[in-house]
């Protein structure tokens, strides 16, 4: 299996895509019907992982986002003043496909992601990363130093961030993760 991580392209036709299955329905319709749109649109970028050895078929992908925050979601972890909005940028969504699950490609791609955003940072401001970590992987976005912003309700996603200067050292700590 040889994988490839490359900007997502909208023209471009990939194998799978309209059949991609990570095991979260939101994260598979999002996919399927609306990701080649929302890049299209500058709404996104996407960059997506392909498997050369089987005609470069969706392995999986992760879309950025410019985003804010507004202050009052990061008081618990902000030691100054900030101004009323932040910006940020922001891992809308992240998805492997379960036919490749288990190849420490999530670790991959959240670690492109990192840097992309890191550098981004150097660019224009931006405080850090937030997400919206799904129930089953908030342990694993705390192991990188992200933290939770607000606590979770019931099964709703968890609001995280990781801070700029802790963005560098996660691109270091994410290989590290079995």
């Amino acid at each position: 299996m040889q994988v490839v991580l490359s900007k997502f392209d909208p023209s471009k036709i990939y194998t799978g895509q309209k059949a991609f299955d990570c095991g979260n329905k939101i994260i598979n319709d999002f996919v399927q019907n609306s990701l080649k749109q929302q890049v299209k649109r500058g709404i996104s970028v996407a960059h997506v992982l392909t498997d050369s050895d089987d005609q470069d078929r969706f392995a999986g992908f992760y879309t950025l986002i410019a985003a804010s925050i507004g202050r009052e979601n990061l008081a618990g972890i902000a030691s100054h003043s900030l101004p009323p909005l932040i910006g940020v940028s922001r891992l809308s969504m992240l998805g492997v496909s379960k036919r490749y699950e288990g190849n420490g490609f999530g670790r991959q791609l959240l670690r492109h992601a990192i840097r992309m955003t890191v550098s981004a940072a150097e660019s224009m401001g931006l405080y850090g990363l937030y997400l919206d970590a799904n129930p089953g992987a908030v342990d694993f976005y705390r192991k990188l130093n992200f933290e939770t912003l607000t606590p979770r309700q019931n099964n709703n996603p968890t609001p995280m961030f990781l801070h700029i200067d802790t963005a560098r050292m996660a691109i270091r700590e994410i290989s590290r993760i079995p």
